[in-house]
């Protein structure tokens, strides 16, 4: 019983690390400032924690809004909304930027999407 205990462990240790790291490769793989990077990787944490998503493409505007409703519950007391706000825009601008995967999504972040924040 320990031993399938210890091997279920390792297994989602290893799934974990190996998640961060291919998240990692394609957000890190240009050079940043270090806000934008402390920006991805709130961002990146909380995908590894909060979902089981391993390629960026996969984002979708449900996974952001949970990032927001992530800190809402917490009062905005790790980060402010403001900041949160950046760590999206990062995030999307980097998405955007990316010519290796040339992911082509569209996060409506404007006051004008009602139904993005009518979900917050």
């Amino acid at each position: 019983m320990e031993q399938r205990k210890e091997m279920v462990t390792t297994f989602y240790t290893n799934n974990v690390i190996m998640r961060r790291n291919m998240l990692e490769l394609q957000l890190f793989n240009k050079p940043m400032d270090p806000n934008q990077k402390k920006s991805l990787e709130r961002f990146c944490t909380f995908i590894i924690e909060n979902t089981d998503i391993h390629y960026i493409s996969f984002l979708t505007d449900d996974i952001i809004i949970d990032y927001l409703k992530f800190y809402k519950k917490s009062g905005f007391q790790e980060i402010t909304f403001s900041q949160a706000m950046k760590d999206i825009k990062t995030l999307i601008k980097v998405i955007q930027a990316d010519e290796l995967n040339r992911c082509n999504k569209h996060f409506d972040l404007s006051i004008q999407n009602f139904h993005l924040w009518a979900k917050l």
